[in-house]
This record gives C-alpha cells, sequence and structure tokens, in this order.
C-alpha cells in the first residue's frame, strides 16, 4: 500500500468510527444506515487485501533467499574443486568456467545463478573419479543436484507470488475507489441533511474526512500565531 493509500485509511478509520459513535444522531435517516454499512464493508475488505497484499510475496522471497544460500553454499567448493583439478591438468578453459566466487554468484540474476549451478554440475560429474581426491562425493554431486531443484522451484513460487500480489494490489486500489465513492456520492451529501440539527456532529465528520500526511512533522504554531480555523 502506498504512504497516499495509507493516509487515506487512516481517514477512512477516523470517518467510521465518528459515524459508529453517533448512530443514534442519524437514526431519523435510514438511508445513513445503508451507507453507513456499506462504508464499515469497504473498511474492512481494505484491511482484508492489504494484508494478502502484505503477505503474497514475503514468505516466498525467504523461502527463495534460503535457497540461494545453500545452493551457493554447495557450488563453491565443487567450483573450487574443478578450478584446483584444472590447473593441475593445464585445463585453461575448465579452469576460466570454474572461477567463480561468492560474491560472483551473489550478483548473477536467479536464473542465470541456476543455470550456472547446473553448468558446474555438468562439468563435475563428467570429472566425478579425478574430483574425489579433492573431497568432493556422488553424495555431494547429488546434494548439488537437490539444491538446483529447490532454488528453481522457489523461484517459480515467489514469481508466482509477485503476481498474486500485483492482482491483489489492483483489487485493493479498487476498493479504495468504491469507498471514496461511497463517500462523496452517498455519505457527504446525506451530512448536509443533519447540519442544522447537527452541527458539531457535521463539523467533527468533515474535519474527520480531511486526508493527513501521517509521514510528515509540522512544526507546531508559535504561540500568537493565528491558527486556521478546522
Amino acid at each position: 500500500m502506498t504512504n497516499s493509500h495509507e493516509n487515506k485509511l487512516t481517514m477512512y478509520e477516523a470517518v467510521h468510527s465518528l459515524l459508529e459513535a453517533n448512530k443514534e444522531k442519524t437514526a431519523g435517516l435510514p438511508a445513513f444506515a445503508g451507507s453507513i454499512a456499506s462504508f464499515r464493508e469497504s473498511v474492512q475488505s481494505i484491511k482484508g487485501k492489504s494484508r494478502e497484499v502484505d503477505e503474497a510475496a514475503t514468505g516466498r522471497t525467504a523461502a527463495k533467499n534460503q535457497a540461494e544460500d545453500e545452493l551457493v553454499s554447495v557450488v563453491i567448493p565443487v567450483a573450487s574443486a574443478l578450478f584446483v583439478h584444472a590447473g593441475a591438468q593445464k585445463d585453461l578453459p575448465l579452469r576460466e568456467k570454474a572461477s567463480v566466487s561468492e560474491t560472483s554468484l551473489r550478483r548473477l540474476r536467479d536464473t542465470e545463478l541456476a543455470s550456472k549451478a547446473s553448468s558446474m554440475l555438468s562439468l563435475a560429474n563428467e570429472r566425478a573419479t579425478a574430483l574425489g581426491t579433492y573431497g568432493i562425493t556422488p553424495a555431494m554431486l547429488n546434494d548439488l543436484q537437490v539444491k538446483i531443484t529447490t532454488f528453481s522451484g522457489a523461484i517459480g513460487e515467489r514469481e508466482s507470488g509477485v503476481a498474486e500480489r500485483v492482482g491483489a494490489r489492483v483489487n485493493l486500489f479498487e476498493l479504495f475507489d468504491v469507498a471514496d465513492k461511497t463517500l462523496s456520492e452517498e455519505l457527504d451529501p446525506l451530512m448536509e441533511l443533519v447540519r442544522g440539527s447537527q452541527r458539531q456532529f457535521y463539523n467533527e465528520y468533515f474535519a474527520a474526512r480531511v486526508i493527513k500526511d501521517l509521514g510528515t512533522r509540522h512544526r507546531p504554531a508559535q504561540e500568537g500565531t493565528a491558527k486556521p480555523n478546522p
């Protein structure tokens, strides 16, 4: 949710609380009840959808990051063994392919990292016997395959979560539009009907309707400085 939407939701909650606390003042106008109920539903839906947006990709991103950490921790020793073996064999092309570091791996895109790890596994499998001298066992190579599969799956899950988050955000903005319409086309005009009989309530309502930038700190007015009327 953007800062502007956070500020708007705070305004919605203030308006909703005020309306709920003053139901007896609108009891004589049955139309108020339906509009207040619609607005309440919109506010609740916005809060629920906001949680959905926040949660859509968060857990999957954490899972992807963990899978990446585990994959890199297994790729590095295999690549290092290949690098030393290539040097011993004076195999310069292999030495260049195996020349990686944790930093260089971390800089790769997710799909590039998966591809690089698969390439290392393929090179290591071709030289499995020779790499045994460097402590690279078949079990380690099997583990690398598992880590590649897990990481690739985590990438897909994370991207799926991002897509869900985008969809949920679109729905969230639509809910804000519905709430805005209820306020401007129903509750604001209805409040004019109680302006004469409930002037304080009327003023409190439109004071609550002001969207405040909660992310900005304002210096307090100096003593003696004229303050604007609410």
